[in-house]
């Protein structure tokens, strides 16, 4: 071989090396996502939540948090989004931004904007029925009466509801006992909810950094070069392994 063809030999073993060094991070990448993609329902990736505050930020998302949070004796009843919850459990049926959450002769009474909800302690529902016109979008505060009924405050009348459900009566401020207030929802039980809440999940997160598309716009043509530049790293190491064989044979001879 010429002085210039090892040179230029060496160039290239240079520059091959370089580039693929360069292209191992995007090779791992694709590598690691494939593999986890290939196996999305044993990892249970559709619906593992994503609540990392950066990865939400940078999708435009923002962190689930709770609206409001009512403690009923040791129960907390929450809301994330539009979805309502005891402890962890959904409150079926329940709908419209939460108001308050009392307990009346052992049942849970759950008051939103537009409704009033009836559940067991357990979170079964067992009645429920829409606000008159006069509380209608009108209630200013909630509590608890002297004899374990709803008790609320709308544009300066008070009115009440037991258990029974049987209809909302003016009564007088007297038969207030406390009104109920906002609770702190414990950490553990606020980062399973903020995870059960979470509008993203763990395999669009795998497949928009399969594709590049997670890196903006451009992402894709990075991951296409990526791609491409694997394959010219192949050809040029079995080009490399071919001028070394004849090295080898040229040598021997």
């Amino acid at each position: 071989m010429t002085g210039s063809g090892r040179r230029y030999l060496r160039w290239f073993y240079l520059w091959h090396r370089r580039i693929g060094v360069a292209a191992a991070t995007l090779f791992i990448i694709l590598v690691v996502t494939g593999i986890a993609l290939n196996h999305t329902t044993e990892l249970d990736l559709e619906h593992h939540a994503v609540t990392n505050p950066l990865l939400l930020g940078w999708y435009g998302m923002a962190t689930p948090s709770a609206k409001k949070v009512f403690r009923v004796n040791n129960q907390y009843v929450s809301q994330f989004n539009d979805h309502l919850f005891l402890n962890k459990r959904p409150l079926s049926s329940a709908t419209g931004a939460l108001i308050n959450a009392v307990e009346s002769d052992g049942l849970l009474l759950v008051l939103t904007q537009e409704n009033l909800f009836a559940y067991t302690v357990d979170g079964e529902l067992v009645e429920s029925q829409a606000l008159p016109s006069s509380l209608l979008g009108k209630v200013e505060k909630a509590g608890v009466t002297i004899d374990g009924n709803l008790l609320v405050l709308a544009e300066g009348h008070y009115q009440s509801i037991g258990s029974d459900m049987l209809g909302w009566k003016e009564v007088a401020a007297t038969q207030l006992l406390n009104w109920s207030e906002p609770a702190p929802l414990p950490e553990e039980l606020a980062q399973s909810l903020r995870s059960g809440n979470s509008p993203l999940k763990l395999e669009r997160v795998m497949l928009d950094l399969h594709s590049g598309r997670l890196f903006g716009r451009y992402g894709i043509y990075v991951m296409d070069a990526a791609a491409v530049v694997l394959l010219l790293l192949s050809l040029s190491g079995f080009y490399l392994w071919l001028q070394h064989h004849r090295r080898r044979r040229h040598t021997r001879r």
